[in-house]
C-alpha cells in the first residue's frame, strides 16, 4: 500500500492515512493517555468519522490507537467529574461519548479494528459496537 497523505483532526489526537486503493486508517493519537476518550478525542473521532463519511474514495476503515494501549474507555474524571452530578446529566454525558464512536458503524465501508493493546470501558465498545471486525495487534502487525 501507498501512502498518500495523512490530515489530523481538531487538537490531533485523531488522524487520518489516506492509502492507494481507498484504504484509510484511522488513528487515535493520545499514546501518553493510552487513549483515553477526553472530550478533546471525542470531538476529533466525530470531526474524523464526518470527513470519511464525505469521501467518495474510502473504500475501507481500520481503527487503531497509537503507542501502548488501543483505547482504555473514557476518561473518567474528564468526562464524569464530580460523581454527586444528577441521574439525567450523567444519562446525558454517556450519550455524547457513545455518539462519537456510534457514527462509525454509520460508516457505507467495512471497518476493521486493529486493537494494538488494551481495550478497555468504552474502548471495548468502540471496537465492539463501531466495527465489522477486529485483530490483535495494531495495523501495523
Amino acid at each position: 500500500m501507498v501512502k498518500s497523505q495523512t490530515s489530523q483532526h481538531g487538537s490531533g489526537t485523531v488522524t487520518i492515512e489516506s492509502f492507494d486503493e481507498g484504504v484509510r486508517v484511522l488513528a487515535l493519537e493520545d499514546p501518553a493517555r493510552r487513549n483515553a476518550l477526553s472530550w478533546a478525542l471525542q470531538a476529533d473521532l466525530t470531526s474524523a468519522v464526518g470527513t470519511l463519511a464525505g469521501d467518495p474514495a474510502a473504500r475501507v476503515l481500520v481503527i487503531t490507537g497509537r503507542g501502548p494501549a488501543f483505547c482504555t474507555g473514557a476518561d473518567l474524571p474528564e468526562v464524569f467529574g464530580n460523581a454527586g452530578r444528577h441521574v439525567a446529566d450523567v444519562r446525558d454525558t454517556l450519550r455524547k461519548v457513545y455518539a462519537s464512536f456510534l457514527k462509525i458503524r454509520e460508516l457505507q465501508m467495512p471497518t476493521i479494528a486493529a486493537v494494538n493493546g488494551a481495550a478497555t470501558g468504552a474502548g471495548v465498545n468502540l471496537v465492539s459496537r463501531g466495527v465489522d471486525a477486529w485483530t490483535l495487534g495494531g495495523a501495523g502487525a
